[in-house]
């Protein structure tokens, strides 16, 4: 068949497109995210590099040395999983940025240019990368290749012809000068030149994936893909130029209808629009683990595209009820009633204060259209100025599109579209969750069923449109509503249509009622955690969409009362009545309903009596055996455990697990020693959210060898339960202000489900002195009325906070008295904002320090339930909001070296005692303390180099010194621990990045994203004995540090 011909049969079948459309975006997001793992490859002191960050000036040196250093940092990198023989880290192999280095000097000298590399690691997941890349690109090139020659022929054939319809108009300059461009002889060598240069550069990059290659080979294959890349590039923008003209020149844009019927459906449209942001992220990598844990379990599997489709159904039909249904229109809403309903918010309002809000916007209401003429009566509104042609208006609102009508086929095939974007959304990003993971895993099997079910919900979502057409021909539940279903009597046939739409409201509903009932008390199980994140934030734009359709079309029926219309208003302005109504509720009620759960100790000696730094240290003292005769220092440990949500709880559980596993030790019979465990060395941890989360996991766990204990706390889902309470209680809460529980008990509560033992009182556990020794933790939060850092310890670490307020900690030190230490700008949680007997559960100390914007509100904590003694002081009427520790900075190390300084006499005290007790100790040394520093962090921090920036323009200078300045607070953090503790005794325990699942920063986590992390743990050894221990990472630090 002639390509003409072709083209012209193609034409006429339209089905092929959207289906080749979704084809396309599927290959390129699929492209972008096999170079994005590319580009987490990465070497110590090297820069990352991708594909398609490579530079396009092919000819200079810069980009050769560029293209070098990318192809030994991706086969140098990491090890080959394949084979055992290959591991980092051995006597002949010092690691990833020595390979790097010597596969560099193999460039450089011309005695190696000719000699094939042999390189240590193979490099098999980069190859890997690099070989699905080029395959995925093939398809992508001969795709969009077709896709161009296909729409310039459709374009060229709108341009305007002579009167005999055969050929281009010749008194038209630049249709003519178009119709040469886009003739076969000049479009067929300009598809043909970009497919060629394509294919060129994509064999250099798949041989440049094969071993065997020498110096010289490589240069030669990366400088022709270079030129391949320049060429493709430029032809590409000519093809696009191209395009552009024949679009703008056709005028092709302007036959389309959407601006005639598009505001009709603007809930609809901004709802889909809304659903497909939530897939993307927002640039955060926890929606894409949620995607990728599709697979992970049977409920979320099946809820997933449930909701999906349940969504794109409601699309659908409400683009029905919004503009194709007959209704009757209302009269005003008589000024008697909304003067009782203002009378009856305010009653409300004074025992949930959020009622005021709409007490207030009535009673303006109310007031306006008395000075818009409105009668004072509960009955008619007959003879009110401008009722009638209002009330005509409406009716007119009211009533259905009729057949007639242009607008109603555009309507019918827009729904139609809209209902295909839900499936169509969760394919497209399914798949890109999915790709990296099913080329390099974990997880690979789960990852490739992912990305092909992905596809096929795609394909679905592209037939879906067809199917609802054939549906709307065929069945009368799915046929919209015609002219004679609005005269129908009675209206039997008009109720049918609304079947499916009703059905599929209740169920929606029924979901969100199981959901809260399972989540009202403290159950094992849960719907939403069952359902998964995805399904439950659907099912609420579902609700959202039924919700705010009924009141937009209740605002197109409902006449506008007489103080809108004194305004102008041609209707009823529901979606701003609502907003202000918002607005207004969060001003009044300025404590909010976010209290934070406080218990009461019923003993004697409550939590109130806690012991000080210095008796902390004697028992550290006593439970590691300090005055027995024994060889080397005692390290006395603090570690500083870095924010991250659920990632950071894993991270920080699983290595502080591994090396300082909770089993328990007996010492000898005639030691004199006290029982311990494997914490002893363990002074204590200062944690940031998710930080905080593990470590008091961890202090809180039995004495037991569980190795697999972090993943049975943090591998479930707790991110479903909080987001199903915020999205179906907390968010109609926002508007009335009703008591209960909110999310953050609801998280608290679904960590205690995992681990008994968060149930338990947090200060409790030091204030009752058992047998074996409880490291302190140090959990780190924000202040919102002040900035500065708010701990929760069982001890105080705070200098110029007395007596303490919320705002207390920026005092000046001046102000302080002679001698005050102590960490600045810090808050005590226990000595400002608790009294009495009060305590907090240990999951709420955990949250304290792990609020997350938004997901998790802010907690307020506050005087006002202590007793009728302790409100006459001046404190008791004090409040303070807490919000994620992260705020100030995500190390821990700040609070880790205020700890320091606290610590740091009495270990200097100690180390000085020789037989004798002085500085007011009460024993005799045998053994010197020494500090020791443990950071754990788990943000997959980049070790590659960083290019450096040029000079930022004058205008935008001031911006981006500030984004750079808070930029740098976790390193500054970092860096002021360092050089407390010193070089030798500074350790840290990072996870790194990979090319493939990442886990994320959030609330839950996927197989993939789990595995990852536990490979990471099993890999992490000592250079010398073959596991973690304290005393070889001390080594390895010493040994780094001469």
């Amino acid at each position: 068949m002639p390509p003409t011909s072709l083209f012209s049969w193609l034409g006429r079948v339209w089905a092929w497109i959207p289906a080749a459309c979704v084809l396309l975006l599927l290959l390129f997001v699929s492209l972008l995210e096999v170079d994005a793992a590319l580009g987490r490859i990465e070497a110590p002191g090297y820069p990352s590099a991708t594909l398609g960050s490579l530079r396009l000036d092919a000819t200079s040196q810069e980009a050769r040395e560029d293209r070098r250093t990318a192809w030994c940092v991706w086969t140098e990198t990491l090890p080959d999983e394949t084979s055992p023989t290959r591991v980092q880290g051995t006597s002949a192999d010092k690691g990833p940025a020595d390979r790097v280095d010597e596969c560099l000097k193999a460039f450089r000298n011309a005695g190696t240019a000719g000699r094939p590399f042999e390189p240590k690691t193979e490099g098999e997941q980069a190859r890997q990368l690099i070989r699905v890349y080029v395959v995925l690109d093939l398809f992508f090139v001969a795709l969009y290749t077709f896709l161009f020659l296909w729409a310039v022929r459709r374009l060229r054939s709108r341009l305007p012809r002579n009167p005999d319809n055969e050929s281009i108009a010749t008194n038209d300059p630049v249709a003519a000068s178009l119709a040469i461009g886009s003739g076969w002889p000049v479009l067929g060598s300009l598809a043909g030149f970009l497919f060629v240069v394509e294919l060129v550069e994509d064999c250099c990059q798949l041989a440049l994936s094969r071993h065997g290659w020498t110096p010289d080979e490589v240069d030669r294959l990366g400088d022709v893909a270079g030129l391949a890349s320049c060429a493709k590039w430029l032809l590409v923008a000519l093809a696009l130029v191209l395009l552009g003209l024949l679009t703008v020149r056709t005028r092709v844009l302007s036959t389309w209808g959407w601006p005639r019927y598009i505001g009709l459906i603007r809930l609809q449209a901004a709802l889909a629009v809304v659903l497909l942001l939530l897939l993307t992220g927002f640039g955060m990598d926890q929606v894409q683990d949620a995607l990728l844990a599709l697979p992970d379990r049977v409920g979320t599997a099946v809820w997933t595209p449930v909701a999906a489709l349940v969504f794109s159904l409601l699309l659908w039909r409400s683009v029905h009820r919004t503009a194709l249904t007959a209704d009757k229109a209302y009269k005003p809403v008589p000024q008697g009633y909304l003067a009782l309903l203002a009378a009856l918010a305010f009653v409300g309002g004074l025992y949930w204060l959020r009622l005021r809000a709409p007490a207030a916007l009535l009673a303006f209401i109310v007031l306006l259209s008395a000075l818009g003429g409105a009668a004072w009566r509960f009955g008619t509104q007959e003879g009110e100025r401008g009722i009638d042609e209002a009330l005509e208006t409406a009716t007119s609102r009211a009533e259905m599109i009729p057949e007639q009508d242009v607008r109603r086929a555009g309507l019918l095939s827009t729904a139609r579209l809209l209902a295909a974007l839900p499936l169509l959304a969760l394919g497209v990003f399914a798949v890109r969750a999915a790709v990296a993971t099913a080329v390099v895993g974990p997880h690979r099997p789960a990852a490739i069923a992912l990305a092909f079910c992905g596809l096929a919900c795609a394909l679905v979502g592209v037939a879906l449109p067809a199917g609802l057409e054939w549906a709307e021909s065929k069945w009368s539940w799915a046929k919209p509503p015609t002219d004679q279903d609005r005269t129908s009597q009675p209206p039997t046939a008009r109720d049918s249509k609304s079947q499916l739409y009703t059905v599929l409201a209740v169920f929606c509903v029924v979901f969100v009622g199981v959901s809260i009932y399972t989540l009202t008390d403290d159950y094992r199980w849960s719907l939403p955690a069952h359902a998964g994140p995805l399904a439950v934030l659907t099912f609420f734009l579902c609700v959202l969409l039924v919700l705010l359709n009924e009141l937009q079309r209740w605002s197109e029926r409902a006449t506008p009362v007489a103080g809108f219309r004194l305004l102008g208003l041609r209707r009823t302005p529901v979606f701003s009545l609502l907003l202000v109504w918002f607005l207004l509720a969060s001003s009044i009620d300025v404590q909010g309903n976010h209290p934070v759960r406080v218990t009461v100790d019923s003993t004697e000696a409550g939590p109130a009596d806690l012991p000080d730094l210095t008796e902390q240290f004697d028992h550290w003292l006593d439970a590691n055996c300090a005055t027995a005769p024994a060889k080397g220092p005692l390290p006395l440990v603090v570690v500083a455990a870095s924010g991250g949500g659920v990632r950071a709880a894993y991270w920080t559980a699983g290595v502080l697990d591994k090396l300082f596993p909770p089993t328990p030790i007996t010492p000898a019979p005639d030691s004199g020693c006290e029982p311990t465990d494997g914490r002893a060395p363990v002074f204590a941890v200062s944690g940031i959210s998710g930080g905080s989360l593990g470590a008091i996991s961890w202090l809180a766990r039995p004495r037991t060898n569980d190795p697999a204990h972090h993943r049975w706390v943090f591998g479930a889902d707790h991110l479903s339960a909080p987001l199903a309470w915020m999205t179906y209680v907390d968010l109609p809460r926002s508007f009335i202000g009703f008591p209960g529980k909110d999310r953050a008990a609801v998280l608290e509560q679904s960590w205690e489900g995992r681990q008994q033992e968060l149930k338990e009182d947090f200060y409790a556990t030091w204030q009752r002195r058992g047998p074996y020794w409880h490291p302190l933790a140090l959990l780190n939060g924000t202040s919102v009325e002040s900035g500065c850092r708010v701990l929760t310890a069982p001890v105080r670490l705070g200098a110029f906070d007395r007596p303490v307020g919320p705002t207390s900690c920026a005092r000046r030190p001046e102000d302080g008295t002679h001698g005050e230490k102590g960490g600045p700008t810090l808050i005590d949680v226990r000595g400002g904002f608790l009294c009495g007997r009060q305590d907090v559960r240990r999951s709420t100390a955990a949250l304290l320090s792990a609020r997350f914007p938004y997901v998790t509100p802010s907690g307020r904590l506050g005087t006002e339930t202590c007793d009728s003694t302790v409100k006459k002081d001046a404190r008791a009427r004090a409040w303070l909001s807490v919000v994620d520790g992260g705020y100030v900075e995500g190390t821990g190390s700040l609070t880790a070296v205020d700890l320091f300084n606290e610590l740091k006499p009495l270990v200097d005290c100690y180390n000085q005692v020789a037989g004798a007790a002085k500085c007011g100790q009460r024993r005799a040394r045998t053994r010197k303390v020494e500090l020791v520093l443990v950071q754990i962090d788990n943000g997959y921090s980049s070790v590659a180099s960083e290019t450096p920036p040029g000079r930022s323009g004058e205008l935008f200078a001031p911006i981006n010194g500030l984004v750079r300045a808070y930029g740098t607070k976790d390193a500054n953090a970092r860096q002021r621990a360092f050089g407390a503790f010193g070089c030798g005794n500074y350790l840290r325990l990072p996870n790194v990045r990979g090319p493939g699942a990442q886990a994320p920063l959030g609330w839950s986590l996927s197989n993939s994203a789990k595995e990852n992390l536990d490979r990471q743990l099993k890999a992490m050894k000592d250079t010398r004995g073959g596991r973690l221990t304290l005393a070889g990472q001390r080594a390895d630090a010493r040994a780094r540090c001469r």
